[in-house]
């Protein structure tokens, strides 16, 4: 395997890894944490820079790989076809075999470094939205406790609605027994 591929498949490992660090089942404060502290870190944001160039060199490394791999196959379907000796047709296999195999490394490359991004994204909207119910319930909770805490405004308005009500209960006692004097008398 030439460097450029063997780097290649070192990224892909790292990439596997990061995966497995980004799913394990961890708490949820150290998660964010960890979390925050790739989103913030300078080295970090260089880090994702340096590696946005090299998955355009893995994109230019994936095509040649992809036309390498319908050139040998042309090439072992034209050496099956004719009367080439074995030597032949098994040295355009494994020419065959290594341009596959470089094509599926730079492909799983891509494509895992496309599902850690939409990962970052989705974890990123998860935790901006979890702060957003933590602060949401909070603030839940404390407009439950004043509520049910009689404020000292509140004590003194039901005071007077007492006050109020009380005097509207006598008068309109005694404007029913003034009702029943005035009222005259029917015989039957």
């Amino acid at each position: 395997m030439t460097l450029y591929y063997s780097l290649v498949f070192l990224l892909l490992m790292m990439e596997i890894i990061v995966f497995l660090v980004l799913i394990i089942p961890l708490p949820r404060r150290l998660r964010k944490s960890v979390f925050n502290f790739c989103a913030s870190s300078p080295f970090i944001g260089k880090v994702q820079y340096s590696m946005k160039i090299t998955f355009i060199f893995i994109i230019v490394l994936f095509i040649d790989s992809v036309s390498r791999v319908m050139k040998v196959t042309e090439e072992y379907n034209y050496a099956r076809v004719s009367a080439h000796p074995e030597s032949m047709r098994s040295e355009v296999q494994a020419r065959k075999f290594y341009a596959q195999r470089n094509m599926y490394l730079c492909g799983f490359t891509l494509f895992l470094s496309l599902i850690l991004n939409r990962h970052y994204v989705a974890l990123s909207k998860l935790f901006t939205t979890q702060d957003r119910v933590d602060a949401l319930t909070k603030r839940l909770e404390q407009s439950e406790a004043t509520a049910s805490k009689p404020s000292e405004q509140e004590k003194t308005l039901r005071e007077k609605l007492d006050a109020v009500t009380n005097d509207y209960e006598l008068l309109s006692e005694k404007y029913a027994k003034m009702q029943k004097a005035t009222e005259p008398k029917k015989d039957i």
